[in-house]
Parts: structure tokens; sequence; C-alpha cells
């Protein structure tokens, strides 16, 4: 191929192209827009854009081309069911709803709306916010019936209604429920749609109730979700009430204790061997060594974190992944719950997407379920894998096989790109840690090989006892009473 061919045929020519390319630098304050799945996420798997496009119903401007998926009767029959339950008209909700979204453009990506006008957008978007909501009341309330919605149907358009791509914003849907005759009850529609769709097996509803300013933008400096999906990912990382056990808050402090004794211990006898010149003093860890240790961890999976005599706990929020190491031998990981089923990889994928395109500043801070779905990659290599982190409730798996699960996590793993900053970070530092220090293997290979079952246990305390009473029999035979 020639210079001419690529384009490049005269000197000014290449400098004026230069002057006018323009870097597209995404604020680090930039508001969120809707817009389309990063090219990157589906640049060499063709296959993943099915991951993102629905599959029964369209919603929101991208694509709303697509005549099978925009299903304008439907979406007129949802629409005014919604708007009939909310004692209203359509010509009055749509002139209330027309003087509040004047500047309906500013929440989309300009990419994708450059070939509609403002009165286009402002009447698609209030129809696909209508329709939404008159599926979301229909679902929760068995009423999909009357819109002849078979159950194959509504589960589709359940998942539709979570990709990214298919969303409106979420001041629309406020906005809309706000007009209802009883408002309480419409504002309480998304939450309780998205909590029962939810990854995380447990019921989060009394979560949702505590932390509903925060969840939905008001007050605290707060601003409201960008959209459902934007919801479903805050509901994730709802902080639900720990149940505090007396034993467990008493083994913590006697091991803050030990471990504060030791530290002092090892930084005493570092001292006194440097001074009598036998070895050089203790030195911390530098930043460097910490980096390395974290980025080039040595354990592959859950097997590997085992034999090291590492246990583990569910929890039930993304923010809460913590790892224990106590008294230096044993540990205990404590790592969400995760249903998966058939949706779980569409639903991780969208998420971790959606991270993607929020602003520098959110993606060094906020990249929590990229940062999980790292972790579980990391921890998952095969199906036994899957079966000890089912054993220890914290996969429920609705497949038909563990490896199966193993599969979708690596696959999904695979697709999914490091973030800038790990959220996790810390918690892979503290187990490589503990993986590193032999004692803790050998501790805990002894207690797999001699107290695996409570037969070997019930044999130490026999053999115990036995070897008690021969002691107390030997004794008295030696020194007999008077």
């Amino acid at each position: 191929m020639t210079f001419k061919e690529l384009g490049v045929t005269a000197d000014r020519q290449l400098v004026n192209e230069i002057k006018e390319a323009k870097v597209d630098v995404r604020d680090s304050q930039e508001e969120f827009k809707i817009q389309r799945v990063p090219k990157i996420m589906v640049r060499n798997e063709d296959y993943l854009e099915e991951y993102f496009k629905p599959r029964e119903l369209s919603i929101g401007p991208i694509h709303s081309a697509d005549s099978s998926l925009f299903k304008k009767e439907l979406k007129l029959k949802l629409a005014e069911y919604f708007i009939t339950e909310t004692h209203n008209t359509a010509d009055g909700l749509l002139i209330f709803f027309k003087a509040g979204f004047k500047d309906i453009k500013k929440h989309f990506d300009k990419d994708i709306i450059m070939s509609c006008t403002d009165d286009e957008l402002i009447r698609l978007v209030f129809l696909d916010g209508c329709a939404m909501l008159g599926f979301i009341h229909s679902y929760l309330f068995q009423g999909l019936n009357k819109f002849h919605i078979s159950n194959r149907q509504a589960e589709l358009i359940r998942q539709d209604l979570l990709l990214m791509e298919n969303q409106v914003p979420f001041t629309v849907l406020h906005a809309l429920t706000r007009y209802a005759s009883c408002v309480t009850k419409y504002e309480w529609l998304i939450p309780q749609f998205v909590h029962e769709n939810s990854i995380i097996p447990k019921d989060l509803l009394y979560v949702i109730l505590d932390h509903k300013d925060s969840l939905f933008g008001k007050g605290n400096g707060t601003k409201r979700p960008d959209h459902i999906l934007d919801l479903y990912r805050r509901i994730l990382l709802t902080i639900p009430h720990d149940s505090h056990n007396c034993f467990d808050t008493l083994l913590s402090f006697f091991d803050s204790t030990f471990r504060y004794v030791f530290s002092r211990l090892r930084v005493l006898i570092g001292y006194v061997l440097a001074c009598l010149g036998v070895m050089e003093r203790f030195d911390t860890p530098t930043d460097d060594s910490k980096y390395m240790i974290s980025r080039m961890h040595s354990f592959r999976n859950i097997q590997e974190l085992k034999t090291a005599g590492i246990k583990l706990k569910p929890t039930y929020s993304l923010r809460r992944i913590f790892f224990h190491s106590r008294f230096f031998i044993a540990g205990q990981l404590s790592i969400p719950a995760l249903v998966v089923d058939d949706s779980t990889e569409r639903m991780l994928l969208n998420l971790v997407a959606y991270e993607m395109c929020l602003n520098k500043e959110q993606q060094a801070t906020d990249s929590w379920v990229t940062s999980y779905v790292n972790l579980l990659d990391v921890l998952i290599d095969n199906e036994q894998d899957v079966k000890d982190l089912r054993a220890a409730g914290i996969l429920q798996n609705h497949l038909s096989s563990d490896n199966e699960v193993a599969q979708l996590i690596n696959r999904v793993g695979s697709n999914c790109f490091a973030p800038s900053k790990d959220t996790y970070e810390h918690v892979r530092e503290k187990i490589e840690k503990h993986y590193r220090r032999k004692c803790a293997i050998w501790m805990a290979q002894v207690c797999q090989s001699n107290f695996s079952s409570p037969w070997t246990i019930l044999a130490l305390f026999a053999a115990t006892a036995v070897l008690g009473l021969t002691a107390v029999q030997t004794y008295y035979a030696v020194n007999p009473k008077n």
C-alpha cells in the first residue's frame, strides 16, 4: 500500500487534518448520558452484542428503529393502562410532561438522537415511559393477561427493561409517577420491580425503605439515578443491617489484641537483633512491594484458598467484601452471594458496561460490579470451585450444572476490562499475605487431615481421655495412698 493510498498527499493537507482532529475527552465531572455500550466491549466478540440488545421490547431511541422491537400497539395499550390507573388523561399528562422536559436532549448522547427533533424525542420518551410503568404495574400485580403477554414474553421484557441501551431517564419515570393520584403507590413500583429481579438472594425491601433518600437522590447531596439500571446497581451497593454475633465480636477483639501485641513484639525483637548486629531491623513493606503483592497474586482459585485454611461466608452487598486472618492462622473471606440463572450473564455485562461509561472520577471510586466480577473470575476456575461456593451459601445455581456456572463467570470475566482502580485491591492483598504464610498452610493441612470428620475428632478425644486415665493410673501406682 502506497502513502498516497493511505491518504497522506501533501504537507499542508496533513497539517490541516491534524489541526481539525479533536480528542474526545470525557470531563471528570460530566453527567452520565444515555448512550450505546462502549465499542471496546463488543469489538472482538460479535455474539456479545446480543447481550446488550433487547429481545422483545425496545425502550428509548437507540433501538426504536427496529419495528420488531418497537411494538407500538403494545406500548399504546400499556401506556393507556397506566394513564387510566393514575386517573389522568393522555392529553393532559402530555402537556404537563412537555412543560417539564423542554431540555430532554441533555439526557442522551448526541450520537443517538441526531435524527430526532425535540418534539419527536419527547413523544417517544413519554410513550415509552408510560408503557414501562404500565408493564411494571401489570407485572407486579399479575395483570399481563389482559395484554396477551405470555410468561416467556414477560420474562424477556423484564430483562429488556434492565439493559443499558434500553432506557429512558429516571427523572422521566419519577415525573410520570408524581402525576399519579396515589403517588406513594406508584413511587414504589420501580424499586419493587428492581428488587424482585435482583441477583443478590436476599429480601432487601426493608433495606430500600431504610435507604430510600440515598437511593432516589433526595437530599444529602445525592443525585437521582440515571435510569432503572443505575437504581438496580445502587440497590446492590446498599448495606443491609448485619446481625451481630457476640462470639464473633469477642473473637475479633481477641484477634485485634493479639495482632497488636505481636506487632509490638516483632518490632522490639527486630530492634534488639539489629542492635546486637545479628540481623537488620524488620522494615515495613514499601508501597512498591504492596503493589506487587496485590497485582501478582499467587492464589488461583477457591481450592488453593481452602488449602491455606480460608473459609467462606456470604454477605448481601457489594460493599461488604472482607478478609479476616484470625491469629495469623485461620482466614475468612466474606463475599456477596449471587443468584446464577439464564439472565445473570446479561445483567452483569450491562452493569459492567454502565460503569465503563461513568466519568473518570466515578470510575476511580465506583467500579464495584467490575471489581466484583474480576474477583469472581480469579476465584472460580472449575466446577469444584462452584460447588464449594454453593456449599458456603455464596452461589445459588439455577443452571443445569456447576460447570456451566464456572464457564459463565470466566466468560464474563474475560470480557470485563480491569478498572483503573480495583475496589477490592486491599482484599486481594490481605488474601495474598495470608496465602504466603507457611504456618497457615501447615495448620490447615493438619486440620484437614486429622479433623475433617466428626469421627476423627471423637477418636482424638478418646485417645486423649485414655492417655489421661493412663497417666492418673500410673501416678497412683507409683504413689499409692496411705
